[in-house]
């Protein structure tokens, strides 16, 4: 299956998430909290999407690898106490909330070719 129709799946098929997930999600999406990325020394807001990008393209697009290093790299984001149970989170609800399937399309020469 590509990578596109793979998120799709994995997208409509996503239950409701449980309080530390939302938590995270919220604090990701906060309009009021600023936080500056370390590295570049840009605001971070926002960049929860920009940041799982990078993650397609380091992984070829290999959704079971984007997904799997949620928590290593947007956890670094997040305060170590105050916001969530990192433990309890579910890191592949909130890679899939911030992945868009445009992400994908330099892997399909279409977007949706079949597998």
């Amino acid at each position: 299956m590509n990578p596109k129709k793979h998120y799709y799946r994995l997208f409509d098929s996503r239950s409701i998430p449980n309080e530390e997930t939302k938590k995270i999600r919220k604090y990701f999406s906060d309009l009021y909290f600023f936080l500056l990325d370390p590295i570049t020394g840009k605001p971070f807001l926002g960049q929860a999407v920009q940041i799982m990008e990078r993650l397609v393209s380091e992984e070829n697009g290999n959704l079971t690898a984007i997904l799997g290093r949620c928590r290593e790299v947007l956890s670094h984001y997040v305060p170590s106490e105050g916001v969530a149970d990192l433990d309890r989170v579910d890191w592949q609800w909130i890679g899939i909330e911030y992945l868009y399937p445009e992400a994908f399309n330099c892997f399909t020469s279409d977007g949706f070719e079949d597998d």
